[in-house]
């Protein structure tokens, strides 16, 4: 149920965004919700905390500078959850669901001239679930498993452009990152682990 309720929430911010008349060129806003985004998951990445906080404290003040009306209160719920975090799985999940957001947001605001952004895919988070997240490297820092499986991961396509893959993508490396191989078996997507 929360999982709907979340997805509808994007749904909405999706619509308010769109709608919006947001310049499509590199701004201010866009700079500092990129760079504090991607604090935060290079944060949760290198398992420090305070370092996610901060950058959630910063996420949540690049709204102030957008010129767009926005729901910011929607905008910055996940960010406000992860700056009051009292440990990193409560900062995770909320990252979770303010990925799901910033891939619309950093979607709709790339332009042809943007750095490239590359939305990667955790098939083993949060117990085989699945979770994305944003970087501006394709090479791996999983902020859902830290140093505990830093390169879990695979390159989905880069972001700004839906039909854009990414060449010599990685594949889900979690075995190649020291993971006991019995962690991977109820993995689902089977591929992970398997020699």
């Amino acid at each position: 149920m929360k999982k709907l309720a979340s997805f509808l929430i994007s749904l909405a911010l999706a619509a308010n965004l769109f709608a919006q008349e947001h310049p499509k060129s590199s701004s201010p806003f866009t700079r500092s919700l990129t760079d504090s985004y991607l604090a935060l998951q290079a944060g949760l990445a290198s398992d420090d905390l305070n370092t996610a906080r901060e950058a959630a404290l910063a996420y949540i003040a690049a709204f102030d500078i957008s010129t767009a009306s926005l729901n910011t209160e929607a905008l910055t719920l996940h960010a406000n959850e992860i700056a009051s975090a009292a440990d990193l799985h409560t900062a995770r999940y909320a990252f979770r669901e303010l990925s799901e957001q910033a891939k619309m947001l950093f979607d709709y605001l790339a332009t042809p001239d943007s750095e490239p952004l590359y939305l990667i895919h955790c098939s083993m988070a949060f117990a085989g679930e699945g979770a994305d997240w944003i970087q501006a490297s394709p090479n791996i820092s999983n902020p859902y498993y830290g140093a505990r499986m830093f390169t879990c991961g695979s390159v989905t396509r880069s972001l700004g452009s839906a039909a854009s893959a990414v060449p010599d993508a990685h594949s889900d490396s979690c075995c190649t990152s020291g993971v006991d191989p019995s962690e991977c078996e109820s993995h689902a997507a089977g591929a992970c682990c398997q020699k």
